[in-house]
This record gives structure tokens, sequence and C-alpha cells, in this order.
């Protein structure tokens, strides 16, 4: 898909998250997204991230924003201070004030972000970047949903890329929809992502890692380059088991959250399902990475 923030409408999408209005921001998209579009998730590949995905009613991870591995993400960050540097004569009660107020904003960003939850994609499902980081150095997977039925039926909007943090002064008696506009501002250092995430602000689960909700099956499925790789991780997994557990069998390990998933796992549901699967080659001539319809070599 063409990036969005490249098109006509994200200036108009852009306008009504400032403003809070995520109910427009969604039509906007809506009128402006194609029913092929497809937005695509990367993954470890591992059985945890597999029964999620097979399973007969899909789950989705949100992970919880203050575990992401940017420090500014959802940090609700905002400047009490007037100055630099005070004068320790002249202002030295200003120092006080003004660092307590600091301290205390500081505390009630924490504990917001310990309540905002998101699930991450990308328009990108090519990124030599995305796949080292996010999918075990390009053994994982990268999974392709219907973008224009997911901003149907959740909260998943676009991120706005930007070196300006924006600022909420009372984060305490903010509107909830006041708060997307920082949710969804990352800096310009991320822009190579091309990021949609999915929110939910839920106090019910204040500090915990993350929440599972309800999700769509895919459409696609792609297998990262070095996916052959995972039998051998498997096996090395094992071996250290048993190494302390000798009575572990290998069917109990080999099923375990931790490992990766059996590719003939993976054929088995593109044939029931009926979805594309695809693995990819490497460009002979040029840093890219090839996709192509994924069948078995015997």
């Amino acid at each position: 898909m063409t990036n969005i923030r490249n098109t006509e409408c994200f200036s108009e999408y852009r306008s009504c998250i400032e403003q809070g209005d995520l109910q427009n921001a969604k039509k906007v998209l809506l009128r402006n997204i194609s029913n092929d579009d497809v937005i695509y998730k990367y993954q470890r590949g591992t059985n945890r991230n597999w029964n999620c995905i097979a399973k007969g009613k899909p789950e989705l991870w949100l992970s919880q924003a203050g575990e992401f591995n940017d420090p500014f993400d959802c940090a609700f960050l905002y400047n009490h201070h007037s100055k630099e540097i005070y004068d320790r004569n002249t202002e030295y009660n200003l120092a006080v004030k003004e660092g307590l107020e600091q301290y205390e904003r500081d505390k009630e960003s924490e504990k917001l972000q310990s309540k905002v939850f998101v699930s991450c994609f990308s328009e990108r499902n090519n990124s030599m970047l995305m796949w080292s980081h996010y999918a075990e150095q390009h053994t994982g997977l990268c999974v392709g949903y219907r973008l224009y039925d997911l901003i149907e039926k959740y909260n998943i909007f676009p991120v706005i890329y930007s070196n300006q943090m924006p600022q909420i002064s009372d984060i305490r008696n903010a509107e909830e929809s006041a708060l997307y506009r920082s949710i969804l501002t990352k800096c310009e250092d991320w822009s190579y992502e091309l990021e949609w995430r999915i929110i939910d602000i839920d106090e019910s689960k204040e500090g915990c890692n993350g929440k599972l909700i309800s999700f769509e099956k895919p459409i696609s499925i792609y297998m990262g380059v070095r996916q052959g790789r995972t039998e051998k991780k498997n096996s090395k997994q094992y071996r250290d088991i048993r190494v302390y557990d000798n009575a572990m069998s290998a069917w109990k390990a080999y099923s375990s959250e931790e490992f990766y998933v059996d590719i003939n796992m993976i054929i088995n549901y593109k044939n029931q399902e009926n979805i594309d699967l695809y693995d990819f080659a490497l460009c002979k001539d040029r840093f890219d990475l090839v996709p192509r319809s994924y069948k078995r070599v015997k």
C-alpha cells in the first residue's frame, strides 16, 4: 500500500487527532483506504505467537506502553520548569516549587503510561530492520491483515512522525481522546517503520505487561528468509532443557510457548484457511527482500 503519510488525506486525519476527534479520524481513514490494502505485524514466530494466530478464535497481544524500546513512547512528558537554570539567590523558592510540580507530574505520567496497551503494525512487509528487530533476525513471521476491516472494528490509527513532542498540561483531567495525540506521535527517527497501532486504555489492567483481545484471522503470512534455522534453534533449546530435565519429552518441549512454530503447522494452516503463504529470497543486485509464493522444496 502507499504510505498514507504521503497522501492528501493525512493532513485532515492529523488535524482530527490533534483535536481529539477519533470518530472523524476513523472516517477519514475509511474513505481513503482500499479494501485491498494490507497491514502487517512482525512476530518472533514462537508457538505463543502462533497459537494466538491459528486458534479457532484468534487473539492479539497488546503490550503495555512502558515496556517499549522507545522511552519516549506514550510517556506523556510535560515540562513544568520555566527555565533551565535558576538563580540560587533570588529563585530558590521557584526552583523548589517547579521541581516538586515536575516530580508529581512525572509520577502521574508514569501511572497513565502503565494503563496504555498497544499492538504495532506496519505498512511494510520487507523492512530489513524490522525483520531483524521484531522477527528474531529474519527467522520469524510477518502476518498480513486486511486493513479496512481492522479500522472498522478496532482503534487502529497510523502513527504521526514528528520531532515536536505533544504537550498535555493536565493529564489527570484530560479526555481519553485527547491522549491519543501523544500515543500516536513518535520521533521522526522511527518513520521507516510506517507504523499503525491498535490502542486500548484500560485502567483495570494498570501495571500488567499486556493483555489479549479477540482478533481477526490473517489473509497472508510471510516467513523470514532464515526461517529454516528455527529447527536447529529448537533442537538446541531441547538439548539445553535435557541437561537439567532429563524426563522432558520432545513432544512436550517442542509444543511449549517459547519454541518456534513448526513449518508444517504453518503449511497446514495455509491449506486449511486458504490464505497466501510466502517466503523471501535475497535480491542479488540490490539490498532488498524479494517475496515469493511458498512452495516446499522436496
